[in-house]
């Protein structure tokens, strides 16, 4: 959702989020490791996109705070919905639990903080597709 309203907006720029994905090669379940998740559009020389190359960076703490993006970019509403807000270490003990439990829309519907946070990415998730919705009905009244 967060990357097709990009796409839609800002043409050829790369997708960037930041995240906690598993650590296959740690000792044990309970390993992750803070990633920078970029997707970057390829486009042919009409203009139209003919691939999308995915990308995932390790971050360590330092290039976490580093890859903070100005409070005004779309990407800083992005990591915000997916990150809770949370640091480096915070984000790095929740593991676990956002695994199997809390960072699920289920498992955030079960208590006051995760429905807050839900209906914080619903309101954004609104006001930033209401152009389009705007502009979709103006065509079906042409």
């Amino acid at each position: 959702m967060f990357g097709t309203w990009l796409y839609a907006t800002s043409p050829g720029r790369p997708f960037s989020l930041v995240g906690c994905i598993r650590d296959l090669g740690s000792s044990g379940d309970t390993g992750c490791v803070v990633t920078r998740f970029v997707q970057q559009q390829e486009f042919d020389c009409h203009g139209r996109v003919r691939s999308m190359k995915t990308y995932m960076l390790p971050l360590d703490k330092e290039g976490f705070k580093a890859s903070a993006e100005p409070p005004d970019s779309p990407f800083a509403l992005f990591n915000k919905h997916m990150t809770g807000q949370r640091d480096y270490e915070t984000l790095m003990n929740d593991f676990e639990s956002d695994m199997f439990a809390g960072e699920t829309i289920l498992g955030m519907q079960k208590s006051k903080q995760g429905m807050e946070r839900l209906e914080a990415l619903g309101r954004d998730l609104e006001r930033m597709y209401h152009p389009f919705v705007e502009h979709a009905e103006r065509i079906l009244q042409e």
